[in-house]
């Protein structure tokens, strides 16, 4: 149960998206260039075989950039979520960070982002170390 737990730590199941495109399939590749989107194989295949799409780069959907979050507040059209607001424990907006959350302690969400992975890398290598012990 232990090891399950821990191979679920890199990308579990429940956060693959699905194609952009066919919307039921999982994506298996993340289109670098203009596209900026998740496709499954064959979807990526109908797409990007022929004209200006050729040319695009395929990553593993799992090596995507991470998505930005929107603010809670407003449409994702509106603003995109920039700031994370220690004191309420959510993504918020610029606008939202200098009108209702302007007494707040916030950082910048890429920030915020980048401590996590560093927290979550540390407890995989916790694991890791009790894995062997046992």
């Amino acid at each position: 149960m232990v090891l399950r737990i821990f191979f679920s730590l890199d990308r579990p199941a429940s956060i693959v998206p699905k194609c952009y495109r066919c919307e039921n399939a999982d994506a298996e590749h993340w289109c670098e260039n203009d596209c900026k989107h998740s496709f499954c194989g064959r979807c990526w295949d109908i797409i990007h075989e022929v004209g200006q799409y050729r040319g695009h780069t395929r990553i593993a959907v799992r090596d995507r950039p991470p998505e930005m979050p929107t603010c809670k507040d407003h449409t994702p059209e509106e603003e995109k979520g920039t700031y994370w607001c220690e004191g309420c424990s959510k993504e918020i907006c610029g606008h939202c960070q200098q009108l209702k959350h302007k007494d707040h302690k916030f950082i910048i969400i890429t920030d915020f982002v980048q401590d996590v992975e560093q927290q979550v890398h540390t407890l995989e290598l916790i694991i890791l170390k009790l894995l062997i012990v046992f």
